[in-house]
């Protein structure tokens, strides 16, 4: 029998009663379930302030407010900071930007550490960081907006750096030459910059800087790419009479032997600051691969950043890449002990 519009409204209205019941009904089981979750998660905290004894005795006192507990079960990878450290950046391309954002943190929350660099490295975009770092946080900081606007402009093109008669190199070039002092004597043996010999593929770090057409040359050199940066028939790079290309191909991520070097990259991988994949097929099949003696892992994610690398994003992915960087670092602070408070004590 065909219900009349009264009996329908009528079913209709007995079917909300009991949706807005059950809503009613699952909302309190939420609340309970909150709350025994809540009387856990103290129960964990109390068990853990149990055994840290008093303040005068123990580093990790401050855990007793029930905070910090990452950094007090990961006690045993804390480093001790030494008197000299090195930085060194991978190649990143256009995914440089995360570079900075690992800087800001390390700026922010472990000057202690950023006082103590002696040394800086980079290949390819890392050079880029690891020169104008070595030079000035002025002159850093004013280098992000130029990359911001070199990816904006390479995203107007129809082939990106691919797109005829435009050329990556002579950009990158007079961008670097307008952001270098003419006086880098002072960077020879604390700035190294990996470049690839183009006839051996040998890897050379370079650091003996006496004038600023050097400096530029190698940064450029160490950036280059076959067919993207220029032509395949440009000529390559040319420091002190020897022809380079990218540092990446032999060597994307310098590490000193005699000095601990904190690595950092936007691929994640072997590098002491880095993204974390937390994939279900990265979980059951945790592939690596080398490259440039760089350990990647055999993700999607670090596909996409290769993409992302050559062909820049959009800025909102840009800007999703700093923060990343920033976060990243601030977790590298966290768990290896080094994460100051912004008045300088250590957390």
């Amino acid at each position: 029998m065909n219900e009349t519009k009264n009996e329908k409204i009528l079913n209709d209205g007995d079917n909300k009663i009991k949706i807005d019941k059950n809503i009613k009904n699952l909302e309190k089981e939420k609340k309970d379930i909150g709350s025994i979750n809540k009387k856990n998660e103290d129960k964990i905290i109390s068990d853990i302030s149990e055994d840290i004894v008093t303040e005068d005795e123990n580093n990790y006192s401050f855990l007793t407010n029930g905070k910090n507990i990452g950094s007090f079960y990961k006690r045993k990878d804390h480093k001790i900071l030494p008197t000299k450290v090195a930085l060194s950046f991978s190649g990143a391309g256009f995914l440089g930007i995360y570079h900075f954002g690992v800087i800001h943190c390390l700026q922010a929350y472990a000057p202690t550490l950023v006082s103590r660099v002696q040394r800086y490295a980079g290949t390819s975009a890392g050079s880029i960081i690891a020169s104008l770092l070595s030079i000035s946080p002025e002159v850093f900081n004013k280098s992000m907006k130029i990359l911001i606007q070199m990816a904006d402009e390479t995203n107007t093109l129809a082939f990106g750096a691919l797109t005829n008669g435009f050329s990556m190199h002579e950009k990158l070039f007079r961008a670097v030459d307008e952001l270098i002092p003419e006086d880098v004597s002072s960077l020879k043996d604390k700035l190294y910059i990996s470049m690839t010999n183009a006839k051996t593929n040998q890897n050379i770090l370079y650091s003996n800087f006496t004038t600023k057409e050097q400096l530029t040359n190698a940064i450029c050199a160490s950036c280059y790419i076959p067919g993207w940066s220029a032509h395949f028939n440009a000529p390559h790079p040319v420091v002190d009479g020897v022809s380079y290309i990218d540092g990446g191909f032999s060597n994307n991520l310098p590490v000193f032997d005699d000095m601990e070097t904190i690595t950092i990259s936007p691929f994640s991988g072997g590098a002491d600051i880095a993204p974390i994949d937390n994939s279900l097929l990265s979980s059951y099949l945790p592939m690596q691969v080398t490259f440039g003696k760089q350990i990647y892992s055999a993700s999607f994610a670090n596909i996409q950043r290769m993409g992302y690398a050559l062909f820049p994003p959009k800025g909102e992915v840009l800007k999703m890449y700093y923060d990343l960087g920033f976060k990243d670092a601030f977790l590298y602070l966290y768990e290896s002990g080094r994460l100051e408070r912004p008045t300088g004590t250590k957390v």
